[in-house]
């Protein structure tokens, strides 16, 4: 999920993401990763 996104966010694309039950809590990880980890800042 982490690159995909990353390369949406390069891109200024629109972002969606729909999750349930476990994918929620792996969503919530990978977007407090990039906002919270410098390697993921511009």
């Amino acid at each position: 999920m982490t690159e995909p996104l990353a390369k949406a966010l390069s891109q200024d694309d629109d972002i969606l993401i729909l999750s349930h039950s476990l994918g929620t809590v792996i969503a919530y990880d990978v977007l407090w990763k990039f906002s919270y980890y410098g390697e993921w800042q511009d």
